[in-house]
């Protein structure tokens, strides 16, 4: 069991750093349950670090609901359908690890007691993350699309400025 999560992290790992592909690893369904279960938590935790429980777990769902939909609506598209479940997998498990090591940058930023500068180094940090899941969802898109990394950087944006305009309008206490 240990041996199987070792695996998935590192594979996962492997995608945020550009050195695998989606379809380096065959389509599992335990695989694709880590995956939301790690993404799902690290999103929860990251969004509850600057607003309440229930107001997290409706952020990430709106999260979740845009990741499913963009994904199926644009492979299906482009007649890809049967790449899916590994495509899911894979955004779900490098979104799950990108938000597990932004957590304690995040947690840091909203304990109120960082000096100007750690809090300017704290956005920078939380900026960087950001562009590098936004490089992370292209190269997947890419890859699962056939196409150039222009298309998958698009479908990449799209996706992050439908959650943050979604998030903003069912949660705007939040911005």
């Amino acid at each position: 069991m240990f041996n199987w999560l070792i695996y998935w992290i590192r594979a996962w790992f492997g995608i945020c750093l550009l050195r695998r592909a989606p379809q380096d690893d065959a389509f599992s369904y335990s695989g694709l349950v880590l995956a939301f279960a790690l993404y799902i938590t690290s999103d929860v935790l990251v969004a509850a670090a600057s607003s309440s429980w229930q107001v997290a777990w409706g952020m990430t769902a709106i999260d979740v609901l845009i990741l499913v939909l963009i994904t199926f609506f644009i492979l299906r598209f482009t007649n890809k359908s049967p790449r899916f479940f590994q495509t899911l997998t894979a955004l779900a498990g490098t979104g799950g690890v990108l938000g597990l090591m932004v957590l304690p940058a995040v947690q840091q930023a909203n304990t109120g007691h960082t000096e100007q500068q750690t809090s300017g180094l704290l956005v920078m940090f939380w900026l960087i993350m950001m562009v590098w899941s936004v490089v992370v969802r292209a190269h997947i898109y890419r890859h699962a699309l056939s196409l150039n990394y222009a298309v998958g950087a698009a479908v990449a944006i799209v996706q992050a400025i439908m959650v943050l305009m979604l998030v903003d309008h069912w949660f705007p206490q939040v911005g």
